[in-house]
C-alpha cells in the first residue's frame, strides 16, 4: 500500500494546524506506526486522551484513499514532511503540516524572504 495513504490518514485525524502529528510521529516515528499502535500505547503518548485515541483507532482509511485517488487522478502531488521538496522552514516547527498538497513546481521557499 502506498505510505502516503497513512500521512493522509494521521493528517485527516489530528486537524490542521494540531500539534497532535508531532507529539505522535515523535513518539512512534512513521505514520504507519501509529495507524498500528493499540489503545495503551496511544494513550502513553503526551497529550493523548481517551477521545484522541478513539479517533486514532478509527482506521477506516476509506477517505483518505479517496484523496490519494483524487491526487493521483489530477496530478496533486503530495508532500510530507519526510519528503526532500519539504520546505525545512516548515520542518523545523513543532507543529508542522503533515501533508501539503501542490501542483507543478514547487519553488524553493526556503532561499526566498516570505512574509504571510
Amino acid at each position: 500500500m502506498n505510505h502516503l495513504i497513512y500521512w493522509i490518514w494521521l493528517s485527516l485525524r489530528c486537524g490542521a494546524g494540531s500539534e497532535l502529528g508531532s507529539y505522535l510521529l515523535a513518539h512512534f516515528e512513521t505514520p504507519k506506526a501509529v495507524f498500528e499502535a493499540d489503545e495503551d500505547a496511544l494513550l502513553s503518548v503526551e497529550g493523548i486522551d481517551q477521545n484522541i485515541a478513539t479517533a486514532l483507532l478509527d482506521r477506516d482509511l476509506t477517505h483518505a484513499g479517496k484523496i490519494l485517488t483524487y491526487c493521483e487522478r489530477m496530478n496533486v502531488g503530495i508532500m510530507t514532511p519526510e519528503s526532500e521538496i519539504y520546505p525545512d522552514r516548515l520542518r523545523a516547527i513543532h507543529a508542522k503540516p503533515l501533508v501539503l498538497y501542490y501542483r507543478g513546481r514547487v519553488p524553493d521557499i526556503d532561499d526566498n524572504v516570505l512574509i504571510s
